[in-house]
């Protein structure tokens, strides 16, 4: 046992120094060794002046009239370094950026370039390190190529079937999006690469009552709402994400939220229901003609089917159907017509009546058929 702790004991400050050199030794022969590293950059299409000194950031500025389509702003991309771990590590902590103008010539029938690229060609914020690093790589770089798409134009006439609902509301209540009002813009424009355009446009052509053309972000109704939504709408994150840029940016819509089932009830009312007001003495004597009565609406817009009860009973009840001649008088045309007038009556109750007069609509559904003639007589 004691020749064992000897080991350890004896002449320990100088085993202890062998062992520190030998890791100091082993540290420096790793940092020297060289090894592959993969980097990845973010792709951006900002200016020089916005992007600044970013680490692990790689600008493209496309050709007038194009747009970067693969990468898109926003991925991210792999370049791969070779070299020791200091010189990995002194690389990548600070100004590891790089960027690259783009230029080429395009016919008017090319819609779509795919520019040959190497992580060489790109302008390096230390360029000298970066192809130092990058000229000792023996494996396949990643970025082989950007593409590009020439940007196309179109004018859009906002509709109803721009509105994606998502969500709903009340369930005594629906969204009534045919009656949608854009506030400030009634039609935007429309820009970005030809292809996802060409896939925009026909989306907004193949929207119908049963599909939104999928235009602007959706619309959210949650299962409060009972009142008209008023919301701001961008362009949709995936026409976007496809490069596509909308002006305005943003739309102000509002759209009606109403009851899913009124108070309503249609009927054919009885021509012999008409009580007839005579005229004034002065007004001469007046012949009315025989009415025809085509089909009538009582209906109560604000208020729900399961509060109030509207039938053919309750019509019967409460509904008179007068026709007034006080407006005739001697100047009047001796064939005139007058409007046949829904009078509410047989309430219990003041502040039934007048909950009734408010809320209760009572027309013909061709108005036109709620007009008598009158001829003078004498």
């Amino acid at each position: 046992m004691n020749k064992i702790a000897s080991i350890f004991t004896e002449d320990w400050v100088r085993k202890v120094l062998a062992i520190f050199f030998a890791f100091v030794l082993w540290f420096d022969v790793q940092g020297r060794i060289a090894v592959d590293r993969e980097i990845k950059l973010d792709v951006t299409t900002l200016s020089q002046q916005s992007l600044g000194a970013n680490n692990f950031t790689l600008r493209i500025k496309s050709p007038d009239g194009w747009k970067l389509t693969s990468p898109v702003s926003g991925d991210t991309i792999s370049i791969w370094l070779r070299g020791s771990s200091n010189e990995l590590q002194d690389f990548t902590a600070r100004q590891c950026a790089a960027s690259i103008d783009v230029h080429f010539d395009a016919d008017e029938t090319q819609h779509r370039i795919d520019f040959s690229v190497s992580p060489s060609d790109l302008d390096w914020l230390r360029p000298g390190d970066a192809q130092y690093l990058l000229d000792r790589v023996n494996r396949a770089q990643p970025l082989q190529e950007l593409t590009f798409e020439r940007v196309t134009e179109a004018v859009h006439v906002l509709d109803a079937l721009d509105i994606n609902v998502v969500g709903s509301p009340a369930t005594t209540h629906l969204v009534d999006i045919s009656n949608t009002r854009f506030v400030n813009h009634s039609q935007v424009n429309l820009s970005g690469p030809k292809f996802a355009m060409d896939r925009l446009l026909i989306d907004l052509a193949n929207a119908g009552d049963k599909q939104a053309s999928g235009l602007l972000s959706p619309l959210q109704a949650v299962s409060t709402t009972r009142q008209d939504i008023h919301s701001r709408l961008h362009l949709a994150d995936e026409w976007r994400k496809a490069g596509i840029r909308m002006n305005p940016p943003q739309i102000d819509v509002s759209v009606p939220v109403r009851l899913a089932q009124t108070a309503s009830h249609v009927w054919l009312p009885n021509a012999n229901e008409l009580q007839i007001l005579d005229a004034s003495d002065n007004a001469g004597q007046w012949q009315v003609l025989p009415w025809e009565p085509t089909q009538w609406i009582a209906e109560m817009p604000e208020v729900s089917a399961t509060d109030v009860t509207l039938n053919a009973q309750w019509v019967r009840d409460h509904i008179i159907f007068v026709l007034s001649m006080n407006s005739l008088s001697i100047d009047s045309l001796d064939k005139s017509s007058l409007k046949v007038q829904a009078i509410l009556s047989g309430f219990d109750s003041e502040s039934e009546l007048l909950y009734f007069q408010k809320n209760l609509h009572v027309r013909a559904l061709q108005p036109e058929d709620a007009m008598v003639s009158v001829i003078r007589i004498q």
